[in-house]
């Protein structure tokens, strides 16, 4: 899957990464990460702001609760504990987390799935391993930077939205091998099934035809000039 935002196969990866001297480098500026909690007499919730991915989830589904332009903007008394359960298990990221009894719950899916998003990032979930050395925040669910202009990569952080990113969504046909060879792999790994033939060499060699011919071509003839001519007129019987 491409990474660097540049693909024209998006959203599989075409080595352009390669070629515009992409990296994969943390940038300055970048939210730090640490983690809030907002605690209630029935439910505490947890933030970490510096993984965020700010697709929005939280603010626009529950509005009471994540307050934008509020300190502190989160306020765990404004809903029902239901509803606000259900709020965080939406959050892509990761950044959002509850604790009930002491207990924490930061892991909601068992299902694993790469969800490619709109013009956005990958939303990983169901416990994909990830191989990088900087851990996300759950290890069940994450979301990792599409458009290759992240401060915090590999995840995303909203930088798509202010970059303007667009994938038009038209993935193009990888063009098959048609050496024999790579056609014959290609048919096993798609069917699951090896054709059975005689054994044999994929190399051509001339028929028996073409043998003679060439038998012939290298039998030396003689030329005129070098056979000698009877020039002597015989008139009737010999």
């Amino acid at each position: 899957l491409c990474r660097c935002g540049n693909s024209k196969n998006k959203p599989f990866c075409d080595g352009t990464h390669g070629k515009t001297g992409w990296t994969d480098e943390k940038l300055e500026g970048r939210q730090p990460r640490k983690i809030d909690s907002y605690k209630s007499k029935k439910i505490t919730i947890h933030d970490n702001r510096g993984i965020c991915s700010h697709v929005g989830f939280c603010t626009d589904g529950l509005p009471k609760v994540f307050q934008i332009g509020v300190e502190p903007w989160i306020n765990p008394d404004a809903e029902t504990v239901g509803k606000i359960i259900q709020t965080i298990e939406k959050c892509p990221s990761g950044a959002l987390s509850y604790s009930i009894d002491s207990v924490l719950y930061n892991k909601f899916s068992e299902h694993p799935e790469i969800k490619i998003t709109e013009d956005g990032p990958y939303f990983v979930k169901g416990s994909i391993e990830l191989h990088d050395k900087d851990r996300p925040e759950s290890e069940e669910h994450y979301t990792l930077c599409r458009c290759g202009k992240s401060k915090n990569k590999p995840f995303c952080d909203g930088q798509h939205w202010y970059t303007q990113f667009k994938d038009d969504g038209q993935v193009k046909p990888i063009g098959l091998n048609t050496d024999e060879k790579v056609a014959n792999i290609q048919k096993l790994a798609e069917s699951g099934k090896s054709e059975n033939s005689s054994m044999r060499t994929l190399q051509t060699f001339p028929g028996f035809e073409t043998l003679v011919f060439k038998g012939a071509q290298l039998h030396k003839m003689p030329l005129n000039e070098d056979v000698k001519v009877n020039t002597k007129t015989i008139i009737g019987k010999i």
